[in-house]
């Protein structure tokens, strides 16, 4: 019995090597929405998000100014995250919530496409600002 108990000891614990692509050492650490994003979609308009997660809930607040000239117009941003996906609505007064989804491309990088409120699955590709310690 002593045996048995050692043999499936050497085979649970062979399964667990550093190499193996499946073992926790190899997988990636989740990206937080946490920050500032930006992104610009060229002659069409410019988006910047300020996001706070909180687990899987994201919260926070959006700008959007349409080019050549447009009015800057802002709005509240919630959703959730579960990386690597990200689905959030941007509620803007006046205007039908803008749908976002998804997901991150990197830690600094998010992917995205918008859509309703005048967005027909719009590509916008999201760049995490760096915060600079004072």
């Amino acid at each position: 019995m002593f045996r048995y108990a050692i043999l499936l000891l050497i085979i649970l614990l062979s399964g667990c090597s550093k190499d193996d692509p499946i073992s926790s050492p190899n997988l990636a650490a989740p990206a937080s929405s946490d920050g500032e994003w930006s992104a610009t979609v060229t002659g069409e308009f410019s988006v910047d998000m300020q996001v706070t997660q909180n687990v899987s809930v994201i919260t926070g607040v959006a700008s959007l100014t349409p080019f050549p000239m447009g009015q800057t117009v802002e709005g509240n941003l919630f959703g959730k995250e579960v990386f690597p996906k990200f689905t959030a609505k941007i509620y803007i007064p006046g205007y039908l919530a803008v749908e976002v989804t998804g997901e991150f491309l990197s830690d600094t990088t998010l992917d995205t496409y918008f859509n309703q409120s005048g967005f027909d699955n719009t590509e916008v590709v999201f760049h995490k600002q760096s915060t600079a310690v004072k």
